[in-house]
């Protein structure tokens, strides 16, 4: 007040403009008098109701700070810490759109860290199930070697929900399973689903025709059993008569199809052949390799052989007019006598 007082006796011997600096200075008097400042890390700068400053002593208030936590499914994977501390999804976070979590899976996946792809997926699965967040759960489950709760994934997209845009998806990395544990029967029929099911269904991740890669599939499948099976000595027109023939000569479950069991035995079969093979090949240009090796010397041998049955018919030639030129002398000698 005493401040005020002053301003207003010095307003009155100067003129109208100081008048309005006092005016100025009582309505922030009053503000800050009446309102308290407060700092929110929201909202910023804000007041609050509160008693006069010349009632109340000054004290700051202290406005605990809200915590912000980056989790891993936000952050770009450049900046992703090697930290052993285990983040959570959830704490002290609003709730993201799935498709935040599931870009980030995909980052993730890229990058090979699967671990952390599959933790995006699982959570962006669990704010809402999708056929494709089950999908790419199920590629990382492959990756990680995880093929029980893979197949179980896949044969659920095949199944409840067959009419997504990820079924036919979903039959082709089944029919890859398939074909990796040696049933190659349960594959051929997964990749046949497929094209008569889905005719025109398109790869969700590279937009290719689903259709025809399985037809290609489909088509190496039969093509490589039916020359395994030639390479055995079970060259047949029909592979399933091949396959009986082998089976029942290798005391198999008869099925006339290509079971884990014939499958895995037609592998290790040429795959034994194809190591004797490959001895008989290394043998062979051993023997080739001492071959070449040795005709330097026998062409030495020979030559050698040759210069001396010349020089031994230069000898008995030399021996001969030896006792040639010895009859002459001798002739001689008793023509004088």
């Amino acid at each position: 007040m005493l401040f005020l007082i002053k301003i207003w006796s010095f307003s009155r011997e100067h003129s109208l403009s100081a008048f309005l600096i006092v005016a100025v200075a009582g309505m922030f008097f009053y503000i800050f008098a009446e309102n308290e400042i407060i700092y929110d890390p929201e909202k910023g700068i804000t007041f609050s109701k509160g008693s006069p400053v010349s009632d109340q002593p000054s004290v700051t208030k202290n406005v605990p700070e809200r915590k912000i936590i980056h989790t891993a499914p936000v952050r770009p994977v450049s900046s992703v810490s090697h930290s052993s501390k285990k983040e959570d999804l959830h704490i002290n976070r609003k709730k993201d759109p799935p498709e935040v979590y599931f870009k980030s899976g995909l980052e993730y996946f890229k990058n090979g860290d699967f671990n952390n792809a599959l933790k995006n997926f699982n959570y962006a699965d669990s704010l809402t199930e999708f056929p494709l967040y089950k999908l790419w759960k199920a590629k990382v489950l492959r990756r990680m070697d995880k093929y029980q709760p893979m197949l179980a994934l896949l044969i659920k997209i095949t199944t409840e929900t067959d009419n997504s845009d990820v079924a036919d998806d979903a039959l082709l990395e089944m029919a890859i399973h398939y074909k990796s544990i040696n049933d190659y029967e349960k594959s051929l029929q997964t990749l046949t689903r497929l094209i008569e099911q889905y005719p025109f269904g398109l790869s969700s991740a590279t937009g290719e025709e689903l259709s025809s890669i399985a037809r290609d599939q489909r088509r190496l499948i039969r093509q490589e059993m039916i020359n395994s099976l030639a390479i055995l000595g079970y060259q047949k027109d029909d592979l399933a008569t091949a396959y009986h023939q082998f089976q029942k000569e290798n005391d198999l479950e008869i099925t006339g199809t290509g079971t884990i069991e014939t499958v895995s035995l037609i592998k290790h079969l040429n795959e034994m052949t194809l190591k004797n093979h490959e001895k008989e090949i290394q043998k062979t240009k051993q023997l080739e390799k001492y071959q070449s090796l040795m005709l330097p010397v026998y062409l030495l041998l020979f030559g050698t052989i040759t210069s001396l049955f010349v020089l031994r018919m230069k000898i008995n030639s030399r021996k001969k007019q030896l006792l040639e030129l010895k009859h002459t002398i001798i002739e001689l000698d008793t023509g004088k006598l």
